[in-house]
């Protein structure tokens, strides 16, 4: 019996399972294999800069055309705006900041 809950519905998926954005770990293409599975993939982006973060989006992009999102950990203020822009330029549904968000972030969702 497949298990579908409300968070499946609120982040168009199939199966309520969440791969954490792991820094060092969580690249495109486990990102892409988890999103394709029906799960909902993430980036690990913790220590990108703004072009890594685009050609990891662009990479899971060429394996899948489901949601996915992008986890920075802690919004590096020298990088931050820039990165936010790719990521809503690329087209990630969602952005994950676990260690706080800037309010010129905040401002541009």
């Amino acid at each position: 019996m497949p298990i579908k809950t409300p968070v499946c519905d609120q982040f168009g998926i199939e199966k309520p399972i969440f791969l954490a954005g792991m820094g060092g770990v969580a690249y495109a293409n486990i990102c892409a294999a988890v999103s394709e599975a029906g799960g909902y993939g993430t980036l690990g982006m913790a220590a990108a800069t703004p072009e890594e973060i685009r050609a990891e989006m662009r990479a899971v992009r060429a394996k899948t055309r489901k949601p996915f999102g992008v986890d920075l950990l802690a919004a590096q203020p020298e990088t931050i705006d820039r990165a936010i822009d790719i990521i809503i330029e690329e087209g990630a549904s969602s952005f994950i900041a676990g260690l706080g968000v800037p309010h010129s972030v905040i401002e541009k969702c």
